[in-house]
Parts: C-alpha cells; sequence; structure tokens
C-alpha cells in the first residue's frame, strides 16, 4: 500500500517518518487461566482502537474493522491494509519544546536528524518504527497545540497506546488535557473490581503516566489482590512490568504473612495444653487436626506455597483460610461443684467458639 501523509504543520520543518506502523503490540495475552476466564470471552473488537473519524479518518480505514455482513460470509474487516510507511509533517519549534528526547534527536549528532535532502528549505527526516499511527498523530496534534481537532472520546486501548507514545517522548505535559478528560469517562474508568484482566493492566499503566492517583489507587489495589504472580500474563510490549514487580513484591510479602500466620497457630497448637477461649483440650486438638488436613489437602490440589506463590492471589489464599472447617463447638468439662477446670460458675451452659480463621 502506498504511504500515507498526514500534515499537522505545512510550513513544518520536519517530516516524521513512521515505519512498520502498528506493529508495537501492547496488549497483554493472559497466560495462567483461571475458572473466572473459562467463560468470560472478549469481543472480537474489544482491543480496536476507537473510530473517529475527521482528520484521523485516514487512520480509520487501517486500524478498525468494520463487520460486513454479507451473502456468503460476516465477519470484521479492515477498509484498506496498513501501509508500509506514515509521513507526517510537523515543526521542531514545537516537538524540541514538548519533548526532551525530540530535543535531543534535533539538536544532537543524531542519525534521525539527518537531512535526507539536498535543499536545506526541504524537510528533515527523522525516523521511527512500530507506533500506533493513530496514536502517533494524536499525540503530536497535541504537541502542537490542536488539541480541539481531538475527539473527547477515546478507548482505553487507543489511550493506552497514546500513553506508550508520551512515555517514551515525556511530553506528559501537552497530553495533560486530554488524559484528564479521556479517564474521567466510564467506559475507560470502570470495570468489576473483582476482575483483573488484560483492560485491569491497560488502565494501571495509563494511570501511572498520566499521573491519575485515584485510578492508579483502584488498579493498584485490584492487582494487589487479584494478581497470580508476574507469569500470569505475558505483557509483550506493554512496558508495565516495572509496577506490577514492585505490587508483586507486596503481594508475596500478604501471602507470606498469611502462611505464617497460619504457621504460629500450628506451632500454638502442638504446645498448648488448652485454648485460651474456656481452657478445653479437646478444642485445641479438634483445630490442630482440622490444619494438618487442610495442609496435605492443598499439597495435593493446589499448586506449591513457596515463593513466590505462582498461581496464588490474596484473594484465593484468603478464601483458602475461611474454607477451613468450622467444628462443632465443645462444652467444657466440669466437676462436682459445678465449675469448668476454668474455674468458672456453671461453665457448662457456655460453648467454646475457636476457630482456625478466629485464632489468626
Amino acid at each position: 500500500m502506498k504511504p500515507v501523509s498526514y500534515v499537522i504543520d505545512p510550513d513544518g520543518d520536519i517530516e516524521l517518518v513512521l515505519n512498520e506502523p502498528n506493529t508495537q503490540n501492547i496488549i497483554p495475552q493472559k497466560v495462567l487461566i483461571g475458572d473466572e476466564d473459562a467463560t468470560s470471552g472478549s469481543l472480537a473488537t474489544e482491543f480496536y482502537n476507537s473510530v473517529l473519524q475527521g482528520r484521523y479518518m485516514v487512520f480509520d480505514n487501517f486500524d478498525t474493522p468494520t463487520f460486513v455482513d454479507g451473502e456468503e460470509y460476516a465477519d470484521w474487516v479492515f477498509a484498506e491494509e496498513t501501509p508500509e510507511v506514515v509521513r507526517i509533517q510537523v515543526s521542531s519549534k514545537h516537538l524540541t519544546f514538548a519533548s526532551k528526547i525530540f530535543s535531543i534527536m534535533l539538536q544532537g549528532p543524531w542519525a534521525e536528524a539527518t537531512t535526507s535532502f539536498s535543499s536545506q528549505r526541504n524537510p528533515r527526516r527523522v525516523s521511527t518504527s512500530a507506533w500506533d499511527a493513530k496514536a502517533f498523530a494524536i499525540v503530536l496534534d497535541a504537541i502542537h497545540g490542536r488539541v480541539q481537532k481531538i475527539p473527547r472520546r477515546i478507548n482505553l486501548v487507543l489511550l493506552a497506546r497514546i500513553a506508550t507514545i508520551v512515555d517514551y517522548y515525556q511530553c506528559y505535559e501537552s497530553l495533560e488535557l486530554l488524559s484528564d478528560v479521556c479517564l474521567s469517562d466510564e467506559s475507560v474508568a470502570e470495570e468489576d473490581f473483582d476482575s483483573y484482566t488484560v483492560n485491569s493492566l491497560l488502565r494501571l499503566y495509563v494511570a501511572w503516566v498520566f499521573e491519575d492517583e485515584a485510578i492508579f489507587s483502584t488498579e493498584a489495589d485490584r492487582a494487589l489482590r487479584n494478581s497470580r504472580g508476574l507469569s500470569e500474563f505475558q505483557l509483550n510490549d506493554l512496558p508495565v512490568g516495572g509496577v506490577l514487580g514492585v505490587l508483586n513484591d507486596k503481594r508475596t510479602e500478604l501471602i507470606g504473612r498469611l502462611l505464617k500466620g497460619l504457621d504460629d497457630l500450628r506451632e500454638s497448637l502442638h504446645t498448648e495444653d488448652e485454648c485460651p477461649g474456656l481452657g478445653l483440650s479437646d478444642c485445641s486438638s479438634a483445630l490442630l487436626g482440622m490444619l494438618m488436613r487442610e495442609g496435605v489437602r492443598w499439597q495435593k490440589d493446589y499448586q506449591p506455597l513457596t515463593t513466590p506463590y505462582c498461581g496464588h492471589s490474596v484473594v484465593t489464599m484468603i478464601g483458602l483460610i475461611e474454607e477451613i472447617p468450622r467444628h462443632k463447638p465443645f462444652h467444657p468439662r466440669y466437676n462436682n461443684s459445678g465449675r469448668g477446670r476454668s474455674g468458672e460458675v456453671n461453665a457448662y451452659h457456655r460453648q467454646c467458639s475457636c476457630t482456625i480463621q478466629g485464632r489468626m
């Protein structure tokens, strides 16, 4: 397909050449599939960019499919094939003012800043590759102050692709207004809190790049509660690994604390003569037996409970602990005086409510 040209500044002295557009893959792939994923499928268009129309229609034609319901077949099809090159005419003044990276490229002895024409009146050619073409055009429009030309409804996937470009070129201020508007959209900001999906990772990354504390806090908490380890997702080109690494360290610490609580309780049950509630030895023995049986069952039925606890989340670990059976309450033994072993009068009319969950 012939190259696509997109003019932002007709008098611009730079021609940005985007080679192999739309080849960056920022969509993570879920590797560890749980029960909650077995019945949840993604729509065919879930990870395509928003259709923006207007000046961005040239990109709509090859990055967002439309559904064609023909007599012989029905499928999602693209109006055009992805071009090999996208050429964008821009101003070096705007680029260097908005981005430290562009400033280095254009003011230093770099290959990206070489003159491609013999005449100095023609634009210098600066090459880059792989970026999503529509996202790249939106970022450059914002850098040149053309924010009013950018649609306000941008889906999460396109916003994440914009974020990767903003983060790489360090041009955060130019996109601040647009990101505030897009992140306030319900379709971007909301998701079932108990879900931990590809969209969760995209939202976490977008909130981190654009410093949205509310959304970042929500998504970080979601990951902390529901992540089953760094091996759960193959991140591909989404640069969120550093953030996930920090959250995974905390997840590992929390699961370790839960398991240590069980180990400490097991040790206490081994050594104590009676439970602290009503002083019953039967109660302690019953709890110890349950705890040991559950430990054997966990080793048989679940992934190994060793650091870094791959396959386990904080939520699933709490669930396993909550599922440990609660034994039938014991009555305290009593003597002829009507006193229990603890010395309490009429102690028999009370029941011991000790549970593993309550003792942790």
